[in-house]
């Protein structure tokens, strides 16, 4: 009976949370979800990004995710950031409304976490 209180009270915990995860395995799949017209990933995004995952925390209006570049989109990408250190990035949109940090790995897997307004 205790495991059965332990599992319900496991469910209602996790189903309290406002972070929506979502896949996209194209540009063009978010593209057409408006992640790019909502902010939640930036117009400097190469159109062969691929295996974007979208993780939007809507109680603190924040988000992360991670996305895959291809190799020769790689350094056009990084030319467009600001480098902090070692392999992070930042991106701010001309708006100054939506701020990025990346982290990037030399296989070209980047991942990011923005913080909006």
């Amino acid at each position: 009976m205790k495991y059965i209180y332990f599992v319900l009270l496991t469910v209602v915990l996790c189903s309290c949370s406002d972070i929506v995860s979502s896949y996209y395995p194209t540009y063009e799949d978010a593209k057409e979800d408006d992640l790019f017209a909502r902010g939640w990933l930036p117009s400097i995004l190469p159109t062969t990004t691929i295996d974007i995952t979208v993780r939007n925390n809507l109680d603190t209006n924040t988000s992360s995710g991670d996305f895959k570049l291809l190799p020769r989109d790689l350094l056009h990408f990084l030319n467009e950031l600001e480098k902090v250190d070692g392999n992070s990035y930042s991106y701010q949109d001309s708006n100054r409304e939506y701020l990025w940090r990346f982290n990037v790995s030399e296989s070209g897997v980047v991942s990011f976490i923005l913080t909006k307004g």
